[in-house]
């Protein structure tokens, strides 16, 4: 996902920082190893939530901003 045309906010673009969080409505693929380290820090109960600067999108989804 990139940042133009974007509702969700982004810091470094990078999968760091955690400000992207969205909950993702839909099929993805699953988080690579980096991705999910930091998720598991950030939102360790919730498999749908997910970086949105890391998301590399096949088709249409849902997701809600997490602030």
């Amino acid at each position: 996902m990139t940042v133009h045309n974007s509702p969700v906010l982004f810091g470094c673009r990078t999968g760091i920082c955690g400000t992207c969080l969205v909950e993702v409505v839909g099929d993805i693929p699953p988080p690579q190893p980096e991705e999910r380290e930091i998720l598991e820090n950030l939102a360790p109960h919730y498999p749908q939530v997910r970086l949105a600067c890391q998301l590399e999108l096949t088709g249409d989804i849902e997701m809600v901003v997490l602030k």
